[in-house]
């Protein structure tokens, strides 16, 4: 019985740092795609109908806005050949159940190699019969 349940529970954990892997790789082909200002890589892991939001944090008063996905692709490829984007992750913080994922980021964002600002990423995703998908992220924004 006892042998029966260990292998029960390391069954669990293998499908559970296996799922951990694929919403992890989701997120960073998010990142790459950002990076390389691609367009095109990014959709292939965000959901058409993705929630963008931001919280810029100033000292007087927080600023809250929200931008949907059509508009934040426009931004990435007005910028195209213009600016080198680079947001530099600190370390993946990634649960899961069942078919919900929740990813939190700590990052740095330099354009053309000078800091702009940092914060924190917040992504939601959802598995979806082709894969996980970004579903909804909000990132704080400090200078």
């Amino acid at each position: 019985m006892k042998k029966i349940f260990i292998l029960f529970f390391a069954g669990i954990v293998q499908l559970t740092m296996a799922q951990e892997a694929q919403v992890k790789k989701t997120v960073e082909t998010f990142f790459a795609g950002l990076n390389a200002t691609d367009v095109a890589k990014i959709k292939t892991v965000c959901a058409d109908d993705m929630i963008l939001q931001s919280v810029a944090v100033h000292t007087a008063a927080n600023k809250f806005t929200q931008e949907t996905a059509a508009k934040f692709y426009e931004g990435i490829e007005k910028n195209a050949g213009k600016a080198k984007f680079e947001e530099r992750v600190k370390e993946y913080k990634i649960a899961t159940d069942g078919n919900i994922a929740h990813v939190w980021v700590p990052y740095e964002f330099y354009i053309n190699n000078e800091f702009s600002h940092k914060g924190a990423n917040s992504f939601e995703l959802v598995k979806f019969k082709e894969g996980w998908k970004i579903v909804y992220v909000i990132d704080s924004r400090e200078p």
